[in-house]
């Protein structure tokens, strides 16, 4: 039986599928690139529940004769945890009620709180402490603005005036080898005069696979290019498609190398993008705003960058389509978006929070805890916490005869409800069918509550400003977005306690950034020495954080970082991310002190940070060798090779960054699972790995005390259409190795497919699998007597001989014997993808059906075995569509009960192939019923629309 993957693994793939690609997917694509990756399709009805109720995902309906399509969601991009419906799965019943009166805790001695807020440079909490410090965008330079509104102009013309189209368009684009007039060989030529390197070396290759036609590879500077699933008639053609790919990828490294990719979040990009058109009030070409962002902040933006500004539309940009197909997009608003958690943003009449700023240390209650950036607490004291605990005996006395259901529930307004038998103050912060999503303004959780648990606040209730407030952990911020941390064990220490708070900011930088939390140490005062739990909280973090590895169940992804001499070096693209943020993070203005090395330069354990002038990029690295007073040679331990670096460049990371001199090396070594490694090898692997390429990897095999050996899978661009290539299997295709297997004793025989004549002859077909009318399987009924004899004979065949004893006996796309365990027989099947040492993804080539088998029930299949053609062929029915854009899955059940495991007289009316990189032909057919043809029966029912 197939093993299924659980809901959150698949969610998680489908995730990352989708984000991978440049815009909402379709459900064919997505199934098309699961089995791709995963070898293996995913239930139709399980994908369709998946993708339509999975809050993961955002829907997008038909329209305008577009499919239905499905993207990821902006809040599950950022990837945050959110607090539990409190009736829903994640039963919380054993977490401790809220006490409501609190006393106030001892205040830290002065031992402990003025040695590190008085001169003491040794705390790494006190580091670098500049509160006037923000965060906010650099300047952009101004956009011409437009003659009028684009709407306005369209009503009126139809088109853009040509002052308009100038203005759109005005984006300083420099003159390069790249745009230069000519053939692509003619770029690539130019490029290497003007970088003074040899001149391309092309060289061509036939296809071992079709006679006739072949392909061209193009090596510059030691870096080889080509262009795959290309194969083409003559050499003018293959060479034009292979430099088209040198120049796209030597293009992309130079720009990455002027321009470093921003790795802002989806939220920080947006906003950058919107001040950077928000003068233009005419709007800005698409295709220019990548240019743009360079121009103005000096880094690139992420290939899918239209697509995060797609999930702020009508909050920060519209878009517009005009009569030449180009999107302009236009800023919109004041460039600020409502945040789920803002207490003290009131739209009734409450009054604000006034904090404590003349006092260094204050006494609070922390009330959750999330990560270092996201802690909830309340102030504790007369004008606090008591105020608020009188305020909610008053309620409590209020509501026992006087409760007032809402008639008329408003987003952002103030409301009562009662949790655990407590009355709290709510704000409503969106709203469903019956329940609203409510924040409990004196504790800062989240709740969905029913429309009838709501019930009207009274004006005496909102004398008390909201007491809950945000905070977060001085020191940390560096763990905000780390993808390591298991956040909710590690907050334990923190949530529900009585806790002293020093304030690491004063109150002039938190007016003029308000939607910023506080940041604070604090400290646990219940003992007779009092604890620095930021302190504590950050050695469990580095504790709990190990080298990374590549998952062996699921595909991974990852970041190539460089090529080796016999290996591949990458980095798990969320680590990538996230060391990469924080070597930006690190002020560069502030570090002079730190530079040089330590006073032993031959110590190699420790860390340095060092720039390199020639890749303009900041990188970790540890001593490899010295190479002379004033060069070393430096390991960069998160990228796997090694640079020679002047000691003005280098600066001792201890005093930098604590958190990143102790954090894990990041680089993983892999090799490609059925590639030796050689200088040819390698150097087709520099032009289709550049560092930064982002793809999959998939661990076949991992040998004792070696690297793991993967599939790699990458995205590329085939007439406008992303596919997903197997790297492995085209280095077999190119170098003309092809994939055998293991027989002792004679050549297997290849297993060809049934043919069936497109003549408009009767045949008789016996209908084995079903998806839906358009994707069905058929069998000759002529066949089946043979078949079944074959089985017959199989069955003795493989009782009389051996079990498969490794996976490296296991080649992918050969044929063997497995057995069945639904119908309890051996039959054929052909091995599609190695999922671990135990378990293989097969093709029942007979029945079509895709299962999972276990190497125990593999044998091999003999060549008298392999005369009797691959009987099973794809179909589909003639004349038919569906009526909704796509068949639904009732429509796909009614035609499943009306012909699986059924035979049926039948004509064939067309033959075309599935798809154009898969040499299989799909039948269009018409299956005759008792009375009437089976298309008609699906049109009389409304299941379906003829054409």
């Amino acid at each position: 039986m197939d093993r299924v993957p659980s809901d959150e693994a698949l969610t998680e793939t489908l995730k990352s599928l989708i984000i991978s690609r440049k815009g909402p997917v379709t459900v064919p694509q997505l199934q098309r690139d699961y089995e791709e990756l995963e070898g293996r399709k995913i239930p139709e009805l399980k994908l369709q529940s998946i993708m339509k109720f999975n809050k993961t995902f955002h829907y997008l309906k038909p329209a305008n004769g577009i499919e239905e399509r499905f993207d990821v969601r902006y809040a599950a991009r950022l990837n945050r945890p959110k607090p539990q419906h409190r009736n829903g799965n994640n039963n919380n019943n054993n977490q401790p009620m809220i006490i409501r009166t609190l006393k106030a805790p001892i205040a830290p001695r002065n031992r402990s709180i003025n040695s590190s807020t008085n001169n003491n440079n040794n705390n790494v909490f006190q580091k670098n402490y500049n509160p006037q410090i923000g965060n906010g965008h650099a300047a952009v330079k101004p956009l011409p603005k437009l003659t009028m509104p684009l709407s306005e102009r369209l009503k009126r013309k139809g088109e853009l005036s040509p002052e308009d189209i100038k203005a759109a368009n005005s984006v300083n684009i420099p003159d390069s080898w790249f745009i230069s007039p000519g053939s692509h060989y003619d770029k690539l030529i130019k490029y290497c005069q003007m970088m003074s390197i040899d001149a391309p070396e092309l060289k061509f290759l036939d296809n071992p696979l079709t006679k006739g036609s072949l392909t061209c590879q193009v090596t510059i500077n030691g870096k080889t290019y080509m262009s795959y699933n290309d194969f083409s008639p003559s050499k003018a053609e293959a060479q034009e498609a292979c430099c088209k790919v040198a120049v796209n990828e030597i293009k992309r490294e130079e720009d990455l190398a002027r321009n470093p990719l921003d790795l802002s979040n989806d939220f920080d990009l947006a906003q950058k993008i919107w001040s950077m058109i928000r003068n233009s009030i005419g709007g800005v070409f698409s295709k220019h705003i990548a240019n743009l962002y360079i121009e103005n902040y000096k880094l690139s933006l992420p290939e899918n960058w239209n697509q995060i500004v797609k999930f702020f539309d009508r909050q920060l940009f519209t878009f517009e389509m005009i009569s030449c197909n180009e999107e302009i997009i236009f800023a919109i608003g004041d460039g600020s978006i409502d945040r789920p958690l803002t207490p003290n943003n009131p739209t009734q009449n409450i009054p604000e929070l006034v904090y404590p700023w003349k006092d260094k240390l204050w006494n609070i209650f922390v009330t959750s805890a999330f990560s270092p950036n996201e802690i909830c607490g309340r102030l504790i004291g007369a004008e606090y916490s008591d105020a608020l605990d009188k305020l909610l005996n008053d309620i409590e006395i209020f509501m026992m005869s006087n409760k007032e259901r809402a008639m008329e529930i408003k987003a952002n307004h103030i409301y009562l409800t009662s949790i655990e038998s407590c009355w709290h103050r709510i704000k409503v912060i969106e709203m469903a069918e019956k329940e609203a999503n409510c924040i409990c303004i004196d504790n800062g959780d989240i709740e969905w509550i029913p429309f009838n648990d709501i019930f009207v606040c009274k004006p005496e209730f909102l004398i008390i400003a909201a007491q809950a407030f945000k905070l977060s952990l001085f020191g940390l911020e560096e763990f905000e977005n780390d993808p390591n941390i298991i956040q909710q064990t590690l907050f334990e220490p923190f949530i529900y306690k009585s806790l002293v708070a020093e304030i690491m900011m004063n109150q002039e930088y938190y007016e003029a950034n308000r939607t910023k939390p506080i940041k604070m140490i604090l400290y646990d005062t219940s003992t007779d020495d009092d604890v620095n739990l930021n302190e504590i909280l950050m050695n469990s973090i580095l504790k709990s954080v190990q080298p990374p590895t590549l998952n062996q169940k699921d595909s991974n992804q990852i970041v190539i970082t460089h090529i080796g001499d016999d290996a591949i070096y990458c980095q798990l693209l969320k680590s990538y991310s996230y060391i990469q943020q924080l070597i930006n993070n690190i002020s560069k203005d502030d570090i002079n002190q730190y530079r040089g090395p330590y006073a032993d330069k031959s110590d190699k354990k420790k860390v340095y940070l060092v720039y390199n002038d020639k890749l303009k990029n900041w990188f970790r690295a540890r001593v490899d060798k010295l190479i002379d007073n004033d060069s070393i040679l430096m390991f960069l331990i998160d990228h796997g090779y090694k640079i020679i670096v002047r000691n003005q460049d280098i600066y001792r990371l201890d005093k930098v960054s604590y958190v990143l001199s102790l954090y894990p090396t990041q680089v993983i070594k892999m090799g490609l699972f059925g590639v030796t490694f050689t200088d040819d090898v390698r150097k087709r692997l520099l032009g289709i790995l550049p560092s930064g390429r982002t793809v999959f990897a998939k661990v076949v095999s991992i040998a004792s005390g070696n690297f793991p050996q993967v599939n790699l899978f990458m995205y590329s661009t085939h007439n406008s259409e992303s596919i997903i290539i197997n790297i492995n299997e085209q280095f077999a295709k190119v170098l003309g190795t092809d994939l055998q297997s293991f027989s002792p004793n004679e050549p297997l025989i290849k297993l060809e497919r049934r043919q069936l004549k497109n003549n408009g002859e009767f045949i008789n077909i016996f209908v084995s699998l079903v998806s839906s009318p358009l994707s069905f399987i058929i069998q000759l009924q002529d066949d089946l007597k043979n078949l079944n004899s074959l089985l017959s004979d199989l069955k003795s065949h493989c009782k009389s001989i051996g079990k498969f004893t490794s996976l490296t006996d296991i080649q992918k796309g050969e044929c063997y014997a497995v057995f069945d365990d639904d119908s309890q027989k051996w039959v054929r099947a052909s091995v599609e993808s190695l999922i671990d040492k135990n378990f293989i993804n097969c093709l029942f080539v007979d029945s079509g059906n895709f299962k999972t088998i276990s190497l125990d029930k593999m044998r091999t299949l003999p060549n008298k075995f392999r005369t009797l053609p691959k009987l099973a062929l794809k179909a589909r029915l003639y004349g038919v569509k569906p009526a909704n854009k796509d068949f639904t899955p009732d429509d796909a059940i009614y035609f499943k009960k009306m012909t699986e495991n059924k035979s049926f007289p039948a004509v064939i009316k067309n033959v075309h192939s599935s798809d154009p990189y898969e040499k299989q032909e799909v039948y269009e057919i018409v299956l005759f019923g008792k009375n009437e043809k089976i298309h008609d029966l699906l049109i009389k029912e409304g299941r379906a629309l003829s054409y």
